[in-house]
């Protein structure tokens, strides 16, 4: 299969629901094209894919390959904001926050970091925490 054909029917199946058969083929996809510019985008979709089902450990695993393996790719802020979006989800304020931030500071133009914005302001400030002495 062509790699324009194997993209065109994973992202097909993945905006249809049908997770597991978009999983098979943005794997395959990204091992037979994984140099190509529609890489980032395949790799972004396998993260996305786990956190559609609540999978959030694996979605972190797959947004953390999107934004190392693919630095300049057009999905690089997208995996990083919803990788704080997991990491929200999970209760871990602390790294979601970071995230949110980075984002920010990395891509202060894009949509995303106007979405992660957003986010911060209703998360407002970190609770007070108890400290000892």
């Amino acid at each position: 299969m062509s790699p324009d054909v194997l993209y065109n029917t994973a992202l097909r199946d993945y905006t249809a629901g049908n997770y597991p058969l978009a999983l098979q083929e943005f794997t395959e996809y990204l091992r037979s094209y994984g140099e190509t510019t529609l890489a980032s985008n395949a790799q972004f979709y396998l993260g996305d894919i786990y956190y559609q089902q609540g999978q959030f450990p694996k979605a972190i695993q797959e947004y953390d390959k999107a934004m190392e393996q693919y630095p300049n790719g057009n999905k690089t802020a997208a995996a990083q904001l919803k990788k704080a979006y997991a990491l929200l989800n999970m209760d871990m304020r602390a790294q979601g926050v970071r995230e949110l931030n980075s984002l920010v500071r990395r891509f202060p133009s894009t949509p995303e970091a106007n979405l992660a914005r957003d986010r911060l302001t209703t998360l407002g400030p970190a609770r007070a925490t108890k400290q000892t002495r």
